[in-house]
């Protein structure tokens, strides 16, 4: 597709259609700073417009002519496309106008896509031409993947995006029931937790669900997370330690069995405070290390008289005991 420009050219603000969005994909606010500058400046880098049947359509420059229309500015500085106004042509035309200085996050790259599907052009030219345009492989696989995070709703897209949130962990979500991504978008929408943290919780819901024949939604709604959720005093990283305490035992009935076992032996133990019992957690190892710290031969000796009293207890036998018969 071929793109030319008229001359630059100072434009009314009634005569552009500022409600038209076909090509706005930014789910990021407008920068303070934009606003500072245009307020001191103008509009010193032209939007992007093109002719349409009663008033200009926009290309590129949504922020710029959303922070116009509020400072009160009349008119501004556009270069008017010599393209027509359909529905790729437009996209086309704003792809290729931010190739060099616009990257795009997850979310929006499936909003561009989906609009190119209801522009009506054919999967094989969306992966030939436009996926290359917005950092993607041409891939099947993860156009439609793309496709099926933008059905997500608009609040929970942009929840993900301000959150950084990969499409991987968006698409396990896609994959639930009406109900349970409404639940998700709630729990998240509370929790707001870092993306590590996020592809934990979806994961660990997701499994229980499975493993217990049941909607996400359901665990979602289990009173003990709700009961955290509704928490006037806890901050959303409390809130999200505790959900996730309260749902790890329900996915792990058995791990979470062996760990309290192991903490009910090392307490019985009563080693020196300075004396540390490690172990895995996952109990993907049976090995048991003792670590001491101490300043002076007495503080060993100390821990050394009160590790040895231990390996005499029915306790040591006990923790031995449970790395032992795991099988």
């Amino acid at each position: 597709m071929t793109i030319s420009l008229n001359q630059i050219q100072t434009v009314k603000l009634n005569e552009i259609d500022l409600l038209d969005k076909w090509t706005d994909f930014s789910m990021n606010p407008a920068p303070e700073a934009l606003k500072q500058s245009i307020q001191a400046l103008g509009i010193v880098h032209p939007v992007g417009l093109v002719a349409g049947a009663e008033r200009y359509r926009i290309i590129s420059g949504h922020r710029r002519l959303q922070i116009a229309e509020e400072l009160g500015i009349d008119e501004i500085s556009a270069f008017v496309m010599e393209v027509d106004d359909s529905a790729e042509s437009m996209l086309a035309a704003n792809l290729n106008e931010n190739l060099a200085h616009r990257c795009y996050g997850d979310m929006e790259k499936g909003v561009i896509l989906d609009r190119l599907i209801r522009a009506g052009v054919p999967e094989s030219r969306i992966l030939q031409e436009y996926m290359p345009l917005i950092g993607l492989e041409r891939s099947k696989k993860l156009l439609r993947e793309f496709l099926q995070a933008s059905q997500l709703s608009p609040g929970f897209k942009k929840l993900l995006h301000d959150l950084n949130v990969s499409l991987r962990v968006a698409n396990v979500i896609c994959g639930w029931d009406p109900a349970s991504r409404q639940a998700a978008e709630d729990l998240f929408s509370t929790l707001r937790p870092g993306v590590n943290k996020w592809r934990d919780m979806v994961e660990l819901i997701d499994e229980t669900a499975i493993r217990e024949n049941v909607s996400p939604v359901e665990i979602i709604d289990w009173d003990p997370i709700q009961s955290v959720l509704e928490h006037p005093h806890f901050a959303p990283a409390q809130k999200y330690d505790q959900v996730f305490q309260s749902l790890h035992p329900r996915r792990f009935p058995l791990l979470s069995r062996l760990n309290r076992k192991v903490a009910a032996a090392v307490d019985k133990l009563e080693l020196h405070p300075e004396t540390r019992l490690r172990t895995s957690k996952t109990f993907e190892s049976d090995e048991i290390k003792i670590e001491l710290k101490f300043r002076t031969k007495r503080e060993l000796s100390d821990q050394l008289e009160r590790l040895n009293e231990s390996m005499k207890s029915e306790a040591m036998n006990e923790l031995i005991d449970a790395f032992k018969n795991l099988e």
